[in-house]
């Protein structure tokens, strides 16, 4: 028999569910069917009674089975197809042909771009199905979880993936939230190397993640305006869902048949849209994977990580994603942390105060955990004291820096491209509409940032490197741990809810440095963990809801899986925990 994906299975002729049993090696009548198929139910989504009136079992050669009133049997030996099957739910037509099974999923979160469905080997194809609900979003293909089995070669088989829709995936269109660069381009020759590496270890990609336009931060109310804002699932249903990774985040935060979501990080786009959607999230240092075939920010600041809803499941993804050997493991952890203080850059304290109580246990177990001292820092008054620059306040002197990077690099990588592009396909000087973030962001490129300024920043960043790693994070001089330190401080809502209908003035690019981009200037891994939650007074609802609260904790460059084996220690010590689907993060 044939088998083939859902994309090629043309209704020329009725279909007929029925389900595999694999008996091989097994005397066949002693099998508990029943319990077989509760079995199946209970593993699988995609099961269901509806393939249980056939039964088809794999079995050896003269094995015998006695008759059930259940259903039909079919004996492998008896009736032999092409090609083995692994156990689980398929249909069969009267043409010969045989299909796995799919279900359609909903996205009422409206995460998703488009669902997918692998086809011809690595090739990918959209489907064109869409959600029953009124709000008519994409519809989102899961494979039977019965169909595949991990292995040392394989240890990703059968995990769905979703992934933002900045990373190219052979045989589908790249869109990047822009109406134009979708119409434009032609769907994808060949996978990201990045997305390659998934599928290469047995991960089924099962959809397009929606991103804000071209990767650049949007607010909802103010710049989605080619793609509606996925709806964080978190409190009232109402809350900032974070930008540019938020399809990303909030799938993972909103869906138990979903395993993984990647994204990327320019400048906090994996740590903000965890933190605010409640759910596992890390930047990696920067250079560990690389960015080729995605629709680039800026290769100096871009980075690529993964969401999910435990602390093991991350670190599990990453040693596959990115190589166990990529990054060098120590025995110990760090016995010194940092307590970022300075709100006015993101440090503690934060103005809730049942958010604060929440990071003061968070802290106050971590440093029990490590048997650390805490000491307070705030990264301003250490530059005083320390700097290389002494002539220069660390807001001076790396004010908009960061832009003149991430700026430059867009506009010669993306923008310049993409408008010759477009100016031949209308024939014509027209250029592509776009949100009004991505034409400030655009306009500041060009009309601010030469090249001299460019060469500027990129040295401003690399003092400010030299500076962070031997100031905040020096590498441990007996080489028990990565680095001596670990900084923390607060991120995502901090206890505040920050609804989705506010009325915003334009997009205004001035960025002020924040600690949240020691990472991004110094390249080092940055990790947002959900840690506990807080109660607020809806002003959608009237009624008291729930909000996450996520903590950043940074390391020194290089240090990923120092970072990624303290996160799932911390968890198997019950320090913090995993989370769960939907309105609350913790039960």
């Amino acid at each position: 028999a044939q088998i083939s994906g859902l994309a090629a299975a043309v209704l020329s002729a009725p279909l007929t569910p029925f389900t595999v049993v694999a008996a091989t090696g097994q005397n066949t009548s002693t099998i508990d069917l029943s319990a077989r198929l509760a079995e199946y139910q209970e593993q699988d989504d995609v099961y269901s009674d509806l393939f249980t009136d056939l039964i088809y079992v794999q079995a050896s050669k003269g094995s015998t089975l006695e008759e059930t009133c259940n259903g039909t049997i079919l004996l492998s030996s008896q009736y032999p197809v092409s090609t083995k099957l692994m156990p689980g739910p398929y249909f069969f037509s009267t043409n010969g042909s045989v299909y796995q099974a799919y279900r359609l999923y909903d996205d009422p979160q409206s995460a998703f771009t488009t669902g997918l469905v692998q086809v011809d080997g690595d090739s990918f194809e959209e489907v064109s199905a869409s959600s029953f609900t009124a709000q008519a979003e994409a519809a989102v293909p899961v494979p039977s979880r019965l169909y595949f089995h991990k292995s040392s070669c394989k240890p990703l088989s059968g995990v769905r993936v979703a992934v933002k829709d900045i990373y190219h995936v052979k045989g589908v269109k790249t869109g990047a939230a822009s109406r134009a660069y979708y119409e434009l381009y032609p769907p994808r020759n060949e996978s990201a190397p990045s997305v390659r590496r998934l599928i290469d270890a047995g991960a089924v990609i099962v959809g397009k993640a929606k991103t804000s336009q071209f990767a650049n931060g949007e607010n909802p109310t103010a710049d989605w305006i080619e793609v509606l804002a996925p709806f964080n699932p978190r409190g009232d249903g109402w809350q900032y869902p974070s930008s540019s990774s938020a399809g990303s985040g909030v799938a993972i935060a909103s869906y138990d048949w979903l395993d993984y979501a990647i994204g990327t990080d320019t400048s906090g786009s994996m740590r903000f849209p965890a933190a605010y959607n409640g759910v596992f999230g890390a930047r990696q240092s920067h250079g560990g994977i690389t960015t080729d075939g995605l629709v680039p920010v800026s290769t100096s600041l871009d980075t690529l990580g993964v969401f999910t809803r435990s602390a093991a499941d991350h670190e599990a993804f990453l040693h596959t994603w990115y190589g166990k050997n990529t990054y060098t493991s120590y025995p110990d952890f760090p016995r010194k942390i940092y307590r970022i203080t300075n709100s006015t850059i993101g440090g503690f304290p934060v103005t809730v105060t049942a958010a604060q109580a929440v990071y003061n246990a968070f802290i106050e177990k971590l440093a029990g955990f490590l048997a650390a001292n805490v000491t307070d820092l705030d990264p301003t008054a250490l530059w005083r004291a320390q700097s290389p620059v002494p002539e220069q306040e660390l807001l001076v002197y790396t004010n908009m820096s960061y832009l003149a990077v991430a700026w430059y690099e867009q506009v010669q990588l993306l923008q310049v491209p993409f408008f010759a592009d477009w100016a031949a396909y209308k024939n014509s000087a027209a250029t592509p509409a776009l949100n009004p973030k991505a034409r400030a962001s655009f306009a500041y490129g060009n009309d601010n940032v030469t090249e001299a300024r460019y060469r500027e920043a990129l040295a401003i960043k690399a003092n400010f490197t030299s500076w962070w790693s031997e100031a905040v994070n020096p590498a441990d001089a007996g080489g028990r741990t990565c680095s001596e330190a670990i900084y923390v401080y607060p991120t995502g809502a901090k206890g505040a809810p920050t609804y989705r209908d506010t009325y915003l003035s334009a997009p205004n690019v001035v960025v002020n440095w924040q600690v949240s981009h020691a990472a991004v200037y110094a390249g080092l891994p940055d990790y947002a963990v959900p840690v506990g939650q807080v109660e607020y007074l809806s002003r959608l609802t009237g009624v008291n809801e729930t909000l996450p609260v996520s903590i950043s904790i940074g390391a020194g460059r290089g240090c990923d899986w120092m970072l990624s084996k303290l996160m799932t220690a911390l968890e198997a010590a019950g320090v913090t925990s995993p989370v769960q689907t939907g309105e609350v993060a913790f039960l």
